[in-house]
């Protein structure tokens, strides 16, 4: 089992991303049946290393909105996301904009006011939020770009394909109650 320990500073984004990789590395069986895999701690970490770095960031805001939400009087700053997150002010402030454009959080403008999740976190998924953010959930071939659909399949092409189909299949199944009850769970200690 890997080693979840992390120090305090660290994003819940990195945190998803401490796994055993000499596992990936070392399991013969990935090439033959990825779906034998799905279920191991390291299929998070794949899931978040395919997204882009403002997509990564993006969940790290609403991960600290999830934790908040409990409390209908709580909101937060862009500030307060970001040094919680320990991400640039300007970066989480174009962020929330897009968020909010996507009706994902709602805003309170004024002295007081911040961000919030507009519904549940069980309500939103992952892939709510990479929608907002990814142009196009693309396979990357290794014989490079559109040869795999133009030419016959290179030899990884059903391999990477069935971890596309994993990595999308977590995105839409894990919503934002798990950093509400990572939360719950710490303020019970």
């Amino acid at each position: 089992m890997p080693n979840t320990t992390q120090p305090k500073e660290i994003s819940p984004v990195a945190r998803f991303l401490v796994v055993d990789w000499w596992e990936i590395g070392n399991n013969r069986s990935l090439n033959k049946d990825i779906a034998a895999v799905s279920s191991q701690p390291h299929t998070r970490a794949i899931s978040l290393v395919f997204l882009q770095k403002t997509t990564q960031n993006a969940i790290a805001a609403m991960s600290r909105l999830a934790e908040l939400y409990a409390d209908p009087n709580e909101v937060a700053s862009s500030r307060q996301i970001a040094e919680s997150r320990n991400l640039p002010v300007p970066v989480v402030a174009k962020i929330l904009t897009e968020l909010s454009r996507g009706g994902l959080v709602t805003a309170a403008p004024g002295p007081g006011g911040g961000y919030r999740l507009a519904k549940s976190p069980v309500e939103i998924s992952l892939k709510d939020v990479v929608d907002l953010f990814e142009k196009e959930n693309v396979t990357a071939c290794p014989y490079g770009p559109n040869w795999c659909g133009k030419e016959a399949p290179c030899p990884l092409h059903h391999s990477l394909t069935a971890l596309l189909q994993i990595h999308n299949d977590y995105l839409r199944n894990t919503n934002f109650s798990v950093f509400a009850q990572t939360t719950i769970a710490s303020s019970n200690v």
